[in-house]
């Protein structure tokens, strides 16, 4: 027993022995960590003693969920001479080292921290940063350009290898060597990277190729399109106002009772509702964050945390009950959402009823004190059909600008709450949106005009008929071209209608590629978690409703427009009676049959 020991002891000091020898040899033991007091060594510069630092640089590095590793920034302008102080934070979940040396340096002491793992470092030259620590170097630099800094832990300056990215950083030229003037392109991808920065994302060129085009759409190309297009839609808007002449006096007498303007006499008459459907919109509008806000909360809290028992108002809940709780919390919200628009709907209809039955007796009343009786039979496609729209566009004036435009407010500010650059990728088809719709849409509204003429004429053509007694043939070939007209006009326009439709579906549909890929690569690269980009997915969602209602309030409002303006100048050419005209106001109607003579001829 005695002699096995002796031989152990015997066998682990000529390994000890021989590990030394070994180490004292100039090609394994630690090779110019001191490389600046070597004398055939081409100096960067050597610790600056009692010397003030001249500057202060404060670098990060971190890894991302891909196993990408980085330092931020990632390039340095150092003056020769200068006496630096880097001020470096581990912001990652892994140790991390600070190596400042020549590029032949990084490679030898790579290698040779690989072949001793263990072996610690107090070179003044080197620092090592643990996670969630920082670390300062301080360093006085010589006028050597071959320069570096980089992380020698073993394996993490390769892990750019194969389309991953390292820890190493290179720094630039010294500044004071003359350079080129930058040209437009430079300066273009310099306002790029400003701007992504400013938005919290620092991407350079270890960044996957495909998310450049994807940056310069978003954060540059997209938006300066759409102030463009904001710009000339302002700017449009005062020239027409400018430009537009004095509306004629006579105008406003056409119908007793309704002003020139559609908004006019609307809010004439329903002033009271519409600031009280204006209230209830606004409410609906903290409880549609809490809609969004809560399904992220479930999947990042109460699915995938780990930091259970939680406490809550002073309870302490596992976290099958605090699911339970967040999904309570938004059944509740949406029961809420729910509620306020049903009643905000029934409200709107009860306005619009109201207002159309005004509307309807205000025609009636004008109508029946008509001179002339030529024009008789066109009043009832006006009170039966013609006037239900702007019935309908009464009771949404002012309602769904404020909640739909709410609604796409509150849904673009979570979206930017959780990460801007997804909240601008939302904002990019707008500008196309903005600047294709409307040029269509008014080629819908012209043709709209067209074929209320036509229903008209028909109405006339049929008027007559009845009241000449033609013959058939030349009713029958009368009547048949207008059917022919009206079919035509139709024709024209649910083409028209339906392209726009398609056209917005497919607009709206890129932006969840957007989400999908540049959303994605963020869950991936740890910039977002998971739970954000559903979060925003489902928020995006809600976002195409009321973008969708907003163009179509804008199409309801032409089509609105143009059908007020028909009938109040139907009875443009028609003087009204005289007692009609000593009326100085509304008076409440007295509605009397009319003689069996006019109603046979209507």
């Amino acid at each position: 027993m005695k002699t096995s020991f002796k031989t152990c002891t015997l066998a682990a000091a000529l390994i000890l022995s021989a590990l030394s020898a070994h180490a004292s040899d100039g090609k394994s033991q630690q090779p110019h960590l001191r490389a600046y007091d070597l004398p055939d060594h081409d100096p960067i510069g050597e610790p600056p003693g009692d010397a003030t630092p001249d500057r202060t640089v404060d670098i990060t590095v971190r890894e991302t969920g891909s196993g990408y590793m980085l330092f931020d920034p990632d390039a340095l302008h150092i003056e020769n001479g200068a006496v630096v102080r880097f001020r470096v934070t581990n912001s990652g979940k892994l140790d991390h080292t600070f190596f400042l040396g020549s590029f032949d340096e990084v490679t030898e002491n790579r290698q040779w921290m690989q072949e001793h793992p263990d072996m610690t470092h107090d070179a003044a030259n080197f620092i090592s940063i643990p996670s969630g620590e920082t670390g300062e170097l301080i360093w006085k630099f010589s006028d050597v350009t071959n320069l570096e800094f980089a992380c020698l832990v073993p394996g993490h300056r390769d892990a750019g290898c194969g389309g991953s990215s390292s820890c190493m950083i290179t720094s630039p030229h010294p500044p004071d060597i003359e350079r080129a003037p930058m040209s437009l392109m430079d300066r273009y991808h310099v306002l790029v990277h400003d701007v992504s920065a400013l938005f919290g994302y620092d991407y350079n060129d270890t960044t996957p190729d495909w998310v450049h085009p994807f940056i310069h759409l978003i954060l540059v190309l997209a938006p300066g399109l759409l102030i463009g297009v904001a710009l000339y839609l302002v700017l449009r808007g005062i020239l027409r106002l400018w430009s537009r002449p004095a509306k004629p006096v006579a105008r406003m007498n056409h119908v007793r009772g309704l002003d020139a303007g559609l908004f006019s006499s609307v809010l004439r008459y329903t002033r009271r509702q519409q600031a009280q459907m204006i209230m209830l919109s606004l409410l609906a509008l903290p409880i549609l964050y809490l809609t969004l806000e809560l399904p992220k909360q479930i999947v990042n809290n109460a699915l995938e945390s780990a930091t259970f028992p939680v406490e809550v108002l002073g309870q302490s809940l596992d976290q099958v009950i605090f699911l339970l709780l967040l999904c309570g919390l938004y059944l509740l919200s949406i029961s809420l959402n729910g509620l306020i628009k049903y009643t905000l709907n029934v409200f709107k209809g009860y306005t619009a009823e109201r207002f159309l039955r005004r509307f309807r007796l205000l025609i009636y009343r004008r109508w029946r004190s008509d001179a002339e009786a030529s024009e008789q039979s066109e009043i009832v496609p006006i009170l039966a059909q013609e006037v239900e729209p702007i019935g309908g566009f009464a009771a949404e004036v002012l309602t769904l600008p404020v909640l739909q435009g709410g609604t796409l407010f509150t849904i673009l500010l979570f979206m930017f709450i959780q990460d801007p650059i997804l909240g601008a990728a939302a904002l990019t088809v707008l500008p196309i949106q903005l600047i294709l719709l409307p040029k269509l849409q008014r080629r819908v509204n012209t043709l709209s005009r067209i074929r209320i003429k036509e229903v008209r004429d028909l109405g006339r053509q049929l008027s007559e008929q009845l009241r000449e007694r033609q013959g058939a043939s030349s009713g029958l070939s009368a009547a048949g071209a207008s059917f022919k007209a009206l079919e035509q006009v139709r024709r024209r326009i649910f083409r028209l209608k339906f392209f726009i439709k398609a056209l917005n579906n497919f607009l709206t549909a890129l932006t969840p590629f957007l989400f999908y890929s540049l959303g994605g690569y963020f869950v991936i690269e740890g910039r977002i978690t998971l739970g954000a980009l559903v979060a925003v997915l489902a928020a995006h969602k809600d976002f195409s409703a009321p973008l969708k209602e907003l163009f179509r309030y804008y199409q309801a409002l032409e089509d609105t427009r143009i059908r007020y303006q028909e009938i109040t100048t139907f009875f443009a050419g028609t003087p009204p009676r005289m007692e009609e005209q000593q009326s100085a106001g509304v008076h409440r109607l007295a509605i009397r049959r009319p003689p069996e003579h006019a109603l046979s001829q209507t």
